[in-house]
């Protein structure tokens, strides 16, 4: 039986391009530790574990359906391999770990196999987080428009309230399919009028893609009215392939940051505990995605300048306004040990390679009384700072990449909360005071710098969040094709 799946499997790769790792013998031995069975098809078409492998896939835009077609439903041997040679696909790319995750692998496989559990196996690819669910959901509602015909606004003459015409149509029909206006018998029936309803879904269709909320058709409202479904989808796609990062089934306890919303939210048994404004990197300083943990907290932290923010800003301020620096209490610290030098005491020509600048806690430190630190390889890590003014703008990339918090001791508090009565009367000392103190946690809190320029709610509404790191590829550049050609 062996031999002949052997032999049947290579006249069908034999007239199909290779596209994957899967090798013949590796997916028989797949085979044979299921029975002799395919994996994903039965006599019957696709199987359970199958329908939810398709479904990922065609989420993700590795397919176009979650359906086979015809022609692969007449070749189930080759159609069987190449799924199994899909999933595999889905761990090949790593978005920014620092602390390893569980692979799907041959090994995993075959245990799923063993056990009976291909269907959990294929769940668990796509992290159990409410936001994933939420947005395999707007996935799937913009896959059912994707094909039809999508009208190009760009250029036309805004109507007028109660004015009636073709333009006012299509525009309509645009808000409804997009779920910004209800399509109900009084909409359907005044379909060419613009109207006031129809002007309050132009403020939530603005509000929903960042624009200005206020309900005039701007050219700018009007091509973001234009893009096509299609087009939308790829970028819905390549978000959710981001997701990947994250562990299968979240902790009790975690932080989830998405760097594009510019958002913080602790999150403690299944419950948004916290939830803040941040400022991140830069789009030429860009935060860093990555999977890591918060396991010190440290109060009125000094701050030491990286080299490069010492040389570009820092060094021709010496120069030009010592005196300024010194009452922001900035220092020269010995690299090997000593007291610190006043600002004006040496150069930056005089101190290279024997001194270091240190900004000394204080009012005016650039990391704020609160510094929390993550393991990672970037020298990142989340802070308060004196720059409050911050959180009140709505573009919010401003750092040289570390994370500046809204309300850092609301979030100091409750990495906190659960540790040993001495740790808490320490804690509340250090608030008191300007000594340096650090807090090693217990448990370190597991903390997700993800990026999500396409946030989707329990109620079904997508938001899209500007991209601000240029990472959503525009879908001619064909996102997939490190990974598979659609199928």
């Amino acid at each position: 039986m062996i031999k002949l799946l052997r032999l049947l499997l290579c006249c069908c790769l034999l007239s199909r391009p290779v596209l994957a790792e899967l090798s013949q013998s590796d997916y028989v031995d797949l085979v044979h530790s299921n029975h002799n069975q395919l994996l994903w098809l039965n006599q019957h078409g696709v199987n359970l574990p199958g329908m939810a492998l398709t479904s990922l896939l065609a989420d993700l835009g590795i397919r176009q359906s979650a359906l086979l077609s015809n022609e692969e439903l007449a070749q189930p041997l080759y159609t069987d391999w190449l799924l199994t040679q899909q999933l595999l696909q889905t761990d090949n790319i790593v978005i920014g770990h620092q602390v390893e995750q569980d692979a799907i692998n041959l090994q995993s496989l075959h245990s799923a196999i063993e056990t009976g559990k291909l269907t959990a196996l294929v769940e668990s690819v796509l992290p159990a987080f409410p936001e994933v669910n939420h947005l395999r959901n707007a996935i799937a509602g913009m896959r059912r428009i994707e094909a039809l015909p999508w009208p190009k606004l760009d250029g036309i003459e805004p109507p007028k309230l109660g004015q009636e015409n073709d333009n006012v149509s299509q525009i309509k029909q645009v808000l409804m399919l997009l779920g910004d206006l209800p399509a109900n018998k009084q909409n359907l029936q005044r379909r060419k009028i613009f109207d006031p309803q129809t002007i309050e879904a132009i403020k939530g269709f603005q509000y929903r893609h960042g624009l200005t909320p206020n309900g005039r058709l701007n050219q700018e409202t009007l091509s973001t009215l234009s893009v096509p479904p299609a087009e939308k989808l790829v970028v819905m796609q390549q978000n959710l392939w981001r997701w990947l990062s994250l562990p299968s089934l979240p902790p009790e306890k975690y932080i989830l940051v998405n760097l594009a919303e510019y958002q913080l939210k602790l999150v403690n048994k299944n419950r948004t505990q916290l939830t803040m404004r941040v400022v991140v990197g830069k789009p030429d300083s860009a935060t860093p995605v990555m999977l890591t943990q918060i396991d010190r907290v440290t109060i009125n932290p000094p701050w030491l300048p990286p080299l490069n923010i010492a040389r570009e800003e820092l060094f021709p301020m010496i120069q030009e306004e010592p005196k300024q620096l010194s009452a922001q209490g900035f220092r020269w610290q010995p690299r090997n040990s000593g007291e610190l030098l006043e600002i004006t005491q040496l150069s930056p020509q005089q101190s290279a390679g024997q001194f270091r600048l240190i900004q000394l806690p204080g009012e005016h430190n650039a990391l704020g009384k609160f510094r929390f630190n993550i393991t990672n390889h970037d020298a990142i890590y989340l802070h308060d700072t004196p720059a409050k003014s911050f959180f009140n703008r709505e573009e919010r990339a401003l750092s040289h990449g570390c994370i500046r918090l809204q309300h850092p001791q609301l979030l100091a508090n409750a990495l906190l909360a659960d540790e040993p009565e001495q740790i808490q009367q320490k804690y509340k000392q250090a608030l008191a005071d300007q000594e340096t103190t650090h807090f090693r946690l217990s448990k370190a809190i597991p903390t997700y710098l993800n990026y999500q320029t396409v946030v989707a709610n329990a109620s079904g509404k997508v938001f899209w969040k500007k991209d601000i790191y240029q990472l959503d590829s525009p879908p001619e550049a064909g996102f997939h094709q490190p990974l598979l050609a659609r199928h």
